[in-house]
């Protein structure tokens, strides 16, 4: 199988085809922006111009490995109503950006990497697919909070635990994705190690 052919069946051909260099320099751009708000916390701007003077930071539970329903309830208390509402906006406009942004970026970034190694190309299909999964996710879990926060002090248990496992697995592609990038950059670098799968 020639190259060129290898690359049209791996995912996304299409697109990277048609926005070689904008697509690339567009989700950077994002990704990078999102990253600078991230680091000055403009959530936690955010609720404190909204009133909340807690101590939980904003998006405690989105990056949490999992966690029982009793603490989510207890997120949520400590966040009060300002905190809630502020939360709510969060989620509904920066934090449907960001997971466009990484899930793009990663997506072509492992594309990128693994386009000329010798995996499978099914195999590399999945690991492009993972932070688009991630990327879903995110925006379900977003949602699930938003409902959660909107039915404030009734939390039902199943939804508690159904967004727990939804944050758990977002979590978990997230570092699937990092460790094949790392896999592939070695690969890319020492080919000796490359296996064929």
């Amino acid at each position: 199988m020639s190259k060129h052919s290898r690359d049209q069946m791996i995912f996304g051909a299409t697109l990277v085809n048609r926005f070689p260099r904008s697509l690339w320099y567009s989700t950077f751009v994002l990704v990078v922006f999102l990253i600078v708000m991230n680091g000055i916390n403009l959530p936690n701007i955010i609720a404190a111009k909204a009133g909340y003077t807690g101590s939980i930071p904003m998006f405690t539970l989105d990056v949490l490995p999992g966690y029982s329903p009793a603490y989510l309830a207890e997120v949520l208390g400590a966040y009060g109503e300002q905190g809630r509402r502020a939360y709510a906006t969060s989620l509904m406009t920066l934090d449907m950006l960001f997971p466009i942004s990484y899930g793009i970026f990663f997506a072509l970034f492992v594309r990128r990497v693994y386009k000329n190694l010798t995996l499978a190309v099914g195999l590399v299909n999945m690991m492009i697919a993972m932070p688009l999964l991630s990327m879903v996710l995110d925006w379900i879990e977003n949602s699930t909070f938003v409902y959660l926060i909107s039915l404030y002090p009734i939390q039902p248990v199943e939804v508690a635990h159904f967004v727990s496992a939804i944050t758990t697995i977002k979590i978990s592609l997230y570092i699937l994705t990092i460790i094949s990038l790392v896999f592939g950059l070695v690969f890319m670098n020492f080919p000796a190690f490359t296996i064929q799968i």
